[in-house]
């Protein structure tokens, strides 16, 4: 088989759309339920002074795994990495609702900040 060969079964117009739309839908729907999330930490008991704290754990996290998450989604490519992500925002907003003390909460945010990392910024 030739590159050629290769190159005319694949329409490369279309892919790109596909990863585009893909990325856009996504981030917009979690950047839509990323607006609520410290209403719902309130709203669970914790206080203000949590809510802080979670999102300064949240990107900190998200700081210091970009390089390393970086590096893996370079060697995977955009489509796998896209994959990959998807059992860590499961196990994220599972994890927010039936978090019940501020460590569970704490390691929440390390585990939603390695799913930002993978997808791009909430």
């Amino acid at each position: 088989m030739h590159v050629t060969d290769w190159m005319q079964r694949v329409d490369l117009g279309k892919e790109i759309q596909e990863v585009y739309l893909h990325t856009f839908l996504f981030k917009l729907g979690i950047k839509l339920v990323a607006i609520f999330i410290p209403f719902y930490i309130l709203e669970l008991g914790f206080s203000l002074q949590t809510v802080f704290l979670f999102f300064l754990a949240y990107y900190g996290v998200y700081l210091v795994a970009s390089w390393t998450n970086a590096y893996i989604c370079s060697r995977l490519g955009y489509k796998h990495t896209m994959l990959l992500a998807s059992p860590f925002i499961l196990l994220f907003y599972l994890g927010l609702r039936t978090v019940e003390t501020q460590s569970m909460l704490l390691g929440l945010a390390v585990l939603g900040a390695q799913h930002t990392t993978y997808t791009g910024r909430v």
